[in-house]
């Protein structure tokens, strides 16, 4: 099992239980687990006000030929975990968002036309957003 911490409004995107998750082995890319997110431990970090899923990964310890190496206990790893997907949305960079609702566009005549978008989902980790239309 891995205990993954993340804001609470990141929560809502997964389904719990069933995302999929993979999570590789830092500095060895081939060595990759599936897994899935199996709960929400239920409890919000008192410090960094962060809820943490459990991933589950079957037999963590056992290695194949596609990777020569185990899922230690302590290993430092990456894990990525499939949220619920949008559809009908374009993806824009999140540093293009003004007041988390506003883009500037550059129009042909060299000036800038002010936008309201209605934004689904933004992201800073990433730096990605989706707005529900064309931009």
């Amino acid at each position: 099992m891995l205990f993954r911490s993340m804001p609470m409004s990141e929560l809502g995107w997964l389904d719990i239980p069933g995302s999929r998750a993979t999570v590789t082995l830092t500095g060895n890319p081939d060595a990759q687990w599936e897994g899935y997110v199996d709960r929400s431990v239920g409890v919000i970090d008192s410090i960094g006000r962060l809820a943490r899923a459990v991933v589950r990964v079957e037999n963590p310890f056992d290695s194949d030929e596609s990777r020569a190496a185990e899922l230690s206990i302590g290993a430092f790893v990456s894990l990525r975990i499939q949220g619920k997907e949008l559809s009908d949305v374009v993806p824009i960079p999140r540093a293009a968002l003004r007041s988390d609702s506003i883009v500037w566009i550059a129009l042909p005549d060299s000036t800038l036309e002010i936008r309201r978008v209605n934004v689904a989902r933004s992201n800073v980790e990433i730096g990605r957003a989706s707005c529900r239309e064309r931009v």
